[in-house]
């Protein structure tokens, strides 16, 4: 039996306020509880914490590499699905992640996707 949304966390990494501030609105409004990150680095920290059950990313973002981020993913105990928001083609194809979205997203498919993804999980 699939958890209730109100029961899930969702990890939103987005060095852009205005953008992480309108998914995490969005994810509270679907009920949803959203935890924040305008880093990588910080980002990492929560999954090592206090692991979501999926995770928001934006794919470019200062600082650490979005591969070297996903490596160090990969090699965490806990794994949750991950989607990536992306304004370059080639993210969609090369990083074998199956839920990817082309900036710019809209809400309602994010939403759909983000379903998806906790559904197979």
């Amino acid at each position: 039996m699939p958890i209730p949304i109100a029961n899930r966390v969702v990890l939103v990494v987005d060095d852009e306020s205005d953008i992480r501030d309108s998914i995490s609105a969005l994810l509270y409004f679907l009920g949803y509880s959203t935890l924040l990150a305008a880093d990588r680095d910080r980002a990492l920290n929560i999954l090592r914490d206090s692991p979501p059950d999926a995770v928001i990313l934006d794919s470019q973002m200062p600082g650490m590499g979005l591969e070297e981020f996903l490596d160090k993913v990969r090699a965490m105990k806990a794994q949750p699905p991950i989607v990536l928001l992306t304004h370059q083609k080639k993210d969609i194809e090369q990083h074998g992640l199956k839920h990817v979205l082309p900036k710019p997203f809209d809400m309602e498919v994010l939403s759909r996707t983000l379903r998806d993804c906790l559904a197979a999980s």
